[in-house]
């Protein structure tokens, strides 16, 4: 057996649980940039 203890797959945490959190913030980034286009349209609007 050769290698690094600690590389092998079975001893990798299992960090799926993050994909969760990571959509939730790229809707959440989507909406805010979607926002701020709407506040530039609306400021090009009155100048």
């Amino acid at each position: 057996m050769s290698g690094d203890y600690e590389t092998l797959e079975i001893n990798q945490p299992k960090i799926s649980y993050f994909q969760e959190d990571i959509d939730k913030d790229t809707e959440r980034i989507d909406e805010l940039i979607n926002t701020i286009e709407k506040l530039k349209k609306k400021v090009y609007e009155i100048y």
